[in-house]
């Protein structure tokens, strides 16, 4: 009997399932595979960028003056670096007291970058290389928060520590900011916008803040909040959305264009100002949260692709203390797959001011196998960029090239488990796949069969079958069992895309 499986990337990694009653073409594992338009397709590698920074980059953030000058700052604990793509520049200003416990957040306001470490005083820097990052205008010397953020033409900054008394359910809101220039007050007074309250109808902490729309959604660690601009004598409102749903830790929001996908405790959801939607029950719930290494969850963030439709939720695996794998959500086709991640701590996405990576001198790949087009590249200035600061003290652009920062055999694989084939008692024999895949000639694959006796029971794994693409017709070899399975690897650098596949099954009856 002759089965076809098709649209192999419309469902994607399922981990939480019952394998025997997911759909054919679901994958129950995987690594460094996207779900993309339908396919399964390698995800693209990642490349350094910038040089060896200065310092260990702990915060990245895109910056773009008025005359389209692009640069990229980064920060490290005791300092702080701009690069416009060709020259580092130190532009540290007050003495920065960081450690590695310590999350950074910001954004750029009326043109201005903002910095807060939690440790020191917010701090803005206004583009010009000549002049460094100065302390913020107007913010009192002796408190600290936990979180900064841009909103309309004010800063909002939430759990407040006043000369060492913290105040964990507070927002401060700056008052307006002129074109150009940031906010030069944030003590609240009658004849200006700035004001301070407390978000107290739940007991978690504040975590941090996310513009959406004309609203900004404050998080804290088990609920959510709208504060929104009113004007008037009351200036803003605040307002509970959920008190069950929360963030993690800073930088576990995101941005896209359904509203904010956010990483909680003890799931990820997404809203659009309004109640959440979990995205993982069912499906890599468990699976994730199983994964996240306890003692460093704080570690924790996401940051979105734009340019593939995607969400990243990084996370430190058991027994790492940086993140080294990401959750992927496609939110186009609502799918999930996972990809490993160099040792990063903080990610960002904007246009980065590099010419073409990929050129023909610096091109060393053989004629017969680089799977490259002439005379293009992979990059463009026009694009938003998804960059990594790694604690290897580099810079990571990621969807560049095939191989991972010069690693040319990182394994990418698809497995299926639990594939009854409509009949859950017979026994079957899995003989031959013949795979339907997009690669440059003389690609080699590796095709595992296997089968199961029980849904539950352990699989008995064959001996791999080598698939060349453009010479092999099919992978033949034998599995016997009531359920089976099928993985397929590649460990070569170069784009490849599974479309769809035909199996050879033989029913052999109940025993």
């Amino acid at each position: 009997m002759r089965k076809t499986v098709s649209l192999l990337g419309s469902t994607g990694i399922i981990q939480d399932g019952m394998d025997e009653e997911l759909p054919e073409n679901a994958w129950t594992n995987g690594r460094n595979v996207r779900f993309r338009n339908g396919f399964a397709e390698r995800f693209g590698g990642h490349d350094s960028v910038f040089g060896t920074p200065s310092v260990t980059p702990y915060w990245l953030q895109p910056y773009s003056k008025s005359d389209g000058t692009k640069f990229w700052i980064y920060a490290g604990l005791l300092a702080v670096y701009v690069n416009d793509g060709t020259t580092g520049t130190d532009i540290t200003g007050p003495t920065l007291t960081a450690t590695s416990a310590n999350k950074f957040t910001g954004g750029v306001l009326a043109g201005n970058a903002i910095m807060n470490t939690q440790a020191d005083v917010p701090q803005f820097w206004n583009g010009d290389t000549a002049t460094n990052f100065a302390a913020l205008t107007g913010w009192d010397a002796n408190h600290r928060c936990k979180s900064i953020r841009p909103y309309r033409n004010y800063l909002v900054a939430m759990n407040i520590t006043k000369t060492g008394v913290n105040s964990p359910h507070m927002v401060k809101v700056s008052d307006a900011s002129n074109p150009g220039s940031v906010p030069t007050t944030w003590t609240p007074a009658n004849t200006n916008d700035a004001e301070e309250r407390d978000l107290a109808e739940t007991q978690g902490v504040g975590v941090d803040s996310l513009s959406l729309g004309d609203v900004q959604i404050c998080y804290k660690a088990d609920s959510y909040y709208g504060l929104q601009f009113v004007g008037g004598d009351l200036v803003f409102r605040t307002y509970l959305i959920s008190d069950k749903y929360g963030m993690l830790s800073q930088n576990c929001g995101a941005q896209y264009p359904g509203g904010h996908i956010v990483l909680g405790i003890g799931d990820v959801y997404t809203h659009s100002g309004g109640p959440p939607t979990p995205i993982l029950e069912g499906r890599m719930r468990e699976w994730l949260f199983s994964s996240i290494d306890t003692d460093n969850r704080d570690k924790c963030f996401i940051v979105t692709n734009p340019r593939k439709d995607e969400a990243w939720i990084c996370y430190p695996d058991i027994g790492q203390t940086v993140c080294t794998s990401a959750l992927v959500w496609n939110w186009r086709g609502d799918t999930f797959s996972v990809r490993d991640l160099p040792n990063v701590l903080h990610g960002n996405t904007g246009q980065v001011a590099l010419t073409g990576l990929d050129t023909w001198d610096s091109d060393t790949d053989p004629w017969s196998s680089d799977a490259t087009l002439w005379d293009t590249s992979d990059f463009s200035q026009a694009e938003m960029r998804l960059l990594f600061a790694s604690s290897d003290t580099l810079i990571f652009i990621m969807d560049q090239a095939w191989d991972y920062n010069g690693v040319l055999t990182t394994v990418c694989y698809l497995e299926r488990q639990g594939l009854s084939w409509g009949d859950p008692w017979a026994l079957k024999t899995l003989k031959s796949i013949f795979l339907r895949i997009d690669a440059p000639t003389e690609t080699v694959f590796s095709i595992t069969f296997g089968s199961q006796q029980q849904a539950t029971g352990s699989i008995a794994w064959q001996p791999p079958i080598t698939y060349t693409q453009g010479t092999s017709l099919k992978a033949d070899g034998f599995s016997t069992g009531r359920f089976n399975a099928i993985r397929v690897s590649c460990s070569e650098a170069v784009p490849w895309r599974f479309k769809s596949y035909d199996v050879e099954i033989e029913m052999r009856g109940m025993y």
